[in-house]
């Protein structure tokens, strides 16, 4: 049954469709060259993975997932709402800048709190 609930937990994360829909996402959030920052995005990937494989031997199982569980929820949470606020402001503004760096910012720590328990722990495999 805990196999089954982190399946479920792992699928509703929604990293996958993050991924997939990077491009999409760099370019609402303001950036000019998305492919360049999907590649950085790859790299930033590799890199958590190997920060991963290390900190699960010594952490446990266990904490990664708590910590990721609630970074993942803290930083797609403020994505939402950045998203939301950005669409009631100016594009000339200054506020609209920051939000789009918050979001990206918010974007790259969901991706590593979840390269952090979930592929680490390797409950099923991935085609990303």
């Amino acid at each position: 049954m805990l196999g089954f609930g982190l399946l479920v937990l792992q699928h509703l994360s929604g990293i996958n469709d993050m991924l997939f829909y990077a491009g999409s996402i760099f370019k609402a959030a303001g950036l000019t060259n998305s492919k360049l920052a999907t590649c950085a995005l790859g790299a930033i990937q590799v890199l958590a993975t190997g920060v991963t494989t290390m900190l699960l031997d010594r952490a446990g199982r266990r904490i990664l997932l708590i910590i990721s569980a609630a970074g993942m929820t803290l930083s797609l949470l403020a994505v939402a709402i950045v998203f939301y606020v950005k669409d009631n402001l100016s594009h000339d503004s200054d506020m609209y800048y920051i939000l789009s760096m918050v979001s990206l910012v918010a974007l790259v720590v969901c991706l590593c709190r979840c390269l952090l328990f979930w592929y680490g722990c390797h409950t099923m495999d991935h085609n990303v």
